[in-house]
């Protein structure tokens, strides 16, 4: 199984109202996908706001749920993941500063809007296997190394 480590607020976006609800619904839905597919997750947010001087760590439902520290950006707490461990790491962003450090660690970044789409699809039906062949190909025939290996990822979602 792979480990997927999400940026959380790249993947339900800043602009919710309110945020404590967004992040309990995101992290619901990761639950739901966990008992599906059984990768290992771990959803990491900026934790500013609060006054810990550590990072916080919880696990709720299986989900490891990290906030940041104070003066600590959730980007960072990210890129210690990456480098952290072994085994294959899948990195869900949007941020093109983390989409690189992936990338240059050996941990294969999938976009935020793809894996939204891949977990509302297995939600909905989750006895189907649901291979995206044909979803990452784009228009060119031939993909580069960088696209083979996002769509093998996103295989594995």
């Amino acid at each position: 199984m792979s480990h997927i480590i999400i940026d959380g607020y790249n993947l339900i976006g800043i602009y919710h109202k309110d945020l404590k609800s967004a992040r309990s619904e995101l992290i619901k839905q990761l639950i739901k996908y966990k008992r599906i597919k059984g990768h290992s997750i771990t959803v990491v947010f900026d934790g500013h706001g609060g006054m810990s001087s550590t990072d916080t760590r919880q696990v709720t439902g299986g989900i490891t749920v990290v906030f940041s520290r104070i003066g600590k950006r959730a980007d960072d707490v990210i890129k210690e993941l990456i480098l952290k461990g072994s085994g294959e790491k899948i990195v869900i962003t949007s941020d093109r500063e983390i989409v690189r450090f992936a990338w240059a660690h050996g941990a294969i970044p999938v976009d935020s809007e793809i894996f939204l789409d891949k977990i509302s699809v297995i939600q909905q039906h989750p006895d189907e296997d649901n291979d995206y062949d044909d979803w990452y190909n784009k228009t060119s025939r031939r993909l580069s190394k960088k696209q083979k290996a996002i769509k093998r990822a996103i295989n594995k979602l």
